[in-house]
């Protein structure tokens, strides 16, 4: 059976999970672009092992603005142009389109009631909290004509119920990293957790938060919070900020004057630096105001490190459920966010409890959400 998937970009980070699903079914890759002028990481094509086509659209820049929550980050979008003429060239037997825009559209207009096409929604109530008007019109529109859905987790889920779901076919949990990698590498580094440690000059309780030094992640929250605490009897700490953004230079100006805590900024670390940044922590932290299912919480969870997360993270309710994982908490609320950080500060959590970390790794491995997303595919062309 031949599959159609739309995407704009491939990241580093689905890429196993596509090699995956094209052991199953004859998968063509069908993207705007390789990658994106924000993103900091890079793909080497030749590790990907399954077809694909690259359009080649720069995209454009805009500005996303969230006032509500205070932060302005570039994103790129894209007009979908060509990706009709790929699926002429290709004829495949069902589609799947990521998100709700000009890809979808082409999908449809390609396929016109002949063959299934489903839509790949990672989006929350919270992340897509601006959307409405003539554009939640057309989500409801294009969720109208859709055969099934690939989704995040239960947070995504509720937000494809209130686009009118109904009883579309829908999978869940489409979502993970290379799990088995992530966990070997973590069992291996814990063995020199003493060496990393003090590589990197770590006292007391490491706190570890990877991601965009940036206002969506919670940056701001988290500088107030530490500059608060050094000011107190918290014993002496150490809080790595793994990354790059607009906020660099004020985290470094914030760790030179801080006497307690000490922050260390290594910037932008491939897979291996962050395990190892992540084996020297004790407890991974990830305020974040606004994200649909950020797989660096995964990568904690996989690595056994318990977190202080934010409810505004789409993957809280799917992981807090789960004994040991930590606690996820308002990170707008500050006094709370203080006495969480705090806590841990004083007290360090116990690593996360091994049949958690073995539940996560299995159920999120790119082998499982093959499968599960190969039967949401095989559902939706028996029902067309």
């Amino acid at each position: 059976m031949k599959v159609a998937l739309l995407k704009n970009i491939l990241p580093p980070y689905r890429i196993e999970f596509f090699r995956e699903l094209s052991h199953l079914c004859d998968l063509r890759v069908i993207c705007d672009a390789m990658t994106e002028p924000n993103r900091s990481w890079t793909v080497d094509p030749s590790t990907f092992g399954f077809d694909y086509v690259v359009m080649g659209e720069s995209g454009k820049l805009f500005d996303h603005k969230r006032k509500d929550l205070g932060y302005t980050e570039s994103r790129v979008r894209y007009s979908g142009r060509g990706f009709r003429k790929e699926l002429e060239r290709f004829q495949p037997d069902a589609i799947i389109s990521a998100e709700f825009g000009m890809r979808t559209l082409a999908a449809l207009r390609f396929a016109r009631g002949r063959i299934p096409v489903g839509i790949w929604s990672e989006g929350t109530r919270h992340t897509e909290k601006q959307v409405k008007g003539p554009r939640l019109w057309v989500r409801k529109m294009l969720m109208r004509r859709a055969s099934g859905l690939w989704t995040n987790g239960a947070a995504s889920l509720r937000y494809l119920d209130d686009l009118g779901r109904g009883d579309r076919a829908v999978a869940v949990g489409i979502t993970g990293i290379s799990t088995h990698a992530y966990y070997a590498a973590a069992q291996e580094m814990q063995e020199r957790r003493d060496e990393i440690r003090s590589a990197h000059g770590l006292t007391g309780t490491a706190l570890v938060f990877v991601g965009a030094l940036a206002g969506r992640k919670g940056v701001p929250q988290l500088m107030e919070a530490l500059e608060k605490l050094d000011q107190s009897d918290v014993p002496e700490s150490s809080v790595i900020l793994v990354g790059e953004g607009p906020l660099r230079d004020d985290l470094a100006a914030l760790a030179g004057k801080l006497k307690r805590i000490r922050i260390i900024l290594p910037g932008h670390q491939d897979q291996r630096g962050v395990q190892e940044l992540l084996a020297a922590g004790d407890v991974f932290v990830m305020p974040t105001l606004d994200d649909n299912w950020p797989l660096v919480t995964l990568e904690a969870l996989v690595s056994g490190i318990p977190q202080i997360g934010s409810i505004f993270n789409g993957a809280s309710e799917d992981l807090a459920a789960r004994e040991g994982v930590g606690c996820f908490l308002d990170p707008t609320d500050r006094e709370a966010l203080t006495n969480q950080l705090e806590s841990v500060m004083r007290n360090p959590p116990p690593r996360v409890p091994e049949e958690t970390v073995h539940w996560a790794r299995d159920y999120y491995s790119p082998q499982q959400q093959a499968q599960r997303a190969h039967a949401l595919i095989l559902e939706m062309v028996e029902r067309t």
